[in-house]
């Protein structure tokens, strides 16, 4: 009976560390990084005991990432990116997790969680979020310096609100069963937090999200009074703001953006591209020449941000450009499909295809088919491709994404063990 007891207790102990792993992540990286690791070791451990056939799940994402660590033999090798490629397998492992999980032995009140340990701290975030844009400083009352028109909440001088709460929306929409109205406003509020972030491309993403989600339901959204609360909700917060004049960084922000667009091409003559003192054009177009030397398998792992450096790149580099100021050099090319043809070459690229659809296939865990419909839009609107992306390779990023994944599929198998 002391066996059987220590054994569910050690089950739940790893499910609040499961659970906690993608929320914890605006506190600390590390914290969450570490969470996501102990889950990994979990599953790997587990699928040795109960058979490695729990791998053909994401058989793919494993591929690929051997295939990162053998593409460091042949570039740029150095013990310490050997040891980076290889700990990538922790994200597979841990969208693995629901697979290995026992749920009928684990008497989880997974409901009453889910409140405590994702709306709460939510709740406080957005709060900070709110309070920094509209007050200039935080809940604290510290003041929120902002040279970068951006709001962050607890992710301070990291800008990457927007994007978190992209998927934090996606998340308590899948959990919501059913749309109220109390649901709805949080829903809104959380919708705004993404605008006030100043973050462009996610409000960008969350809109075509929202986008696809009502064109593929047209009918049954119209019919729902929801859809008419929604955009009575969106009319009053945007009117809110002009009638009242209120100053945000984002918003200051997205107009700055629509002046500097509209300058650009007022500006560009003949057939010269108009968006060229865009940020993001030097850099795609030195990761599309650095792709050319090298095809077939790029130039390694992480190896951008040290190949663009490199003076063979200029002549090609400034011809296209026509003599750009900006060199095209950053930690990353800000387009992970760009990064992958750059760092990883063509077989990197085909191999992420594949990655792809190893995603795609997961939507058969769903049950639900709505929820498997929001989950292929989400991957829709996430791995857009005309969109500037964080690397790759990025602890957030891939934190975010993987256990956004696991969480959906974990909430669906649970639902139902709990029917049967």
């Amino acid at each position: 009976m002391q066996i059987i007891s220590e054994f569910k207790s050690s089950e739940k102990i790893i499910f609040y560390i499961y659970i906690i792993t993608p929320i914890v992540i605006f506190v600390s990286k590390f914290l969450s990084d570490l969470c996501l690791s102990i889950i990994a070791i979990y599953t790997l451990f587990k699928i040795f005991k109960i058979g490695i056939k729990k791998i053909e799940k994401v058989f793919f994402f494993f591929i690929f990432i051997l295939y990162i660590v053998i593409n460091l033999f042949f570039n740029n090798f150095s013990i310490i990116s050997l040891l980076k490629s290889i700990s990538l397998i922790r994200f597979p492992l841990f969208i693995l997790f629901p697979f290995i999980y026992d749920f009928n032995k684990s008497k989880i009140k997974f409901e009453r969680i889910f409140l405590i340990i994702y709306f709460i701290p939510i709740l406080v975030f957005l709060m900070n979020m709110y309070t920094q844009s509209f007050l200039n400083t935080d809940i604290f009352g510290i003041e929120f310096k902002n040279d970068y028109q951006r709001i962050s909440s607890f992710f301070y001088d990291e800008y990457i609100a927007g994007t978190y709460l992209f998927f934090v929306f996606y998340i308590f929409l899948n959990y919501f069963n059913k749309i109220d109205f109390l649901k709805l406003i949080f829903l809104s509020t959380l919708y705004f937090a993404v605008f006030l972030s100043g973050d462009r491309t996610p409000f960008i993403v969350i809109n075509f999200f929202i986008f696809i989600i009502f064109f593929l339901n047209i009918k049954s959204i119209f019919k729902s009074k929801y859809t008419y609360y929604f955009i009575i909700i969106l009319f009053s917060f945007f009117m809110f703001l002009t009638i009242f004049k209120v100053e945000t960084p984002a918003l200051s922000k997205y107009l700055k953006t629509v002046e500097n667009v509209k300058k650009d091409f007022q500006n560009s003559e003949g057939d010269e591209f108009p968006l060229k003192r865009w940020g993001y054009y030097g850099l795609y177009v030195k990761s599309y020449i650095t792709f050319k030397k090298s095809p077939i398998i790029g130039h390694g792992y992480k190896s951008f941000r040290i190949e663009c450096k490199d003076k063979i790149y200029d002549a090609e580099y400034n011809k296209i450009t026509n003599n750009l100021e900006d060199d095209g050099c950053d930690s990353h090319p800000h387009n992970i499909y760009l990064e992958v043809l750059s760092d990883l070459g063509l077989i990197g690229f085909l191999l992420f295809f594949l990655l792809l659809y190893n995603f795609y296939k997961l939507k058969e865990y769903i049950a639900d088919k709505i929820k498997a419909e929001y989950f292929l839009v989400f991957l829709v609107a996430y791995f857009f491709p005309f969109k500037p992306f964080g690397s790759l390779y990025s602890n957030f990023n891939l934190i975010m994404l993987c256990s956004t994944v696991s969480f959906v599929i974990f909430y669906s198998k649970y639902k139902l063990t709990k029917k049967n």
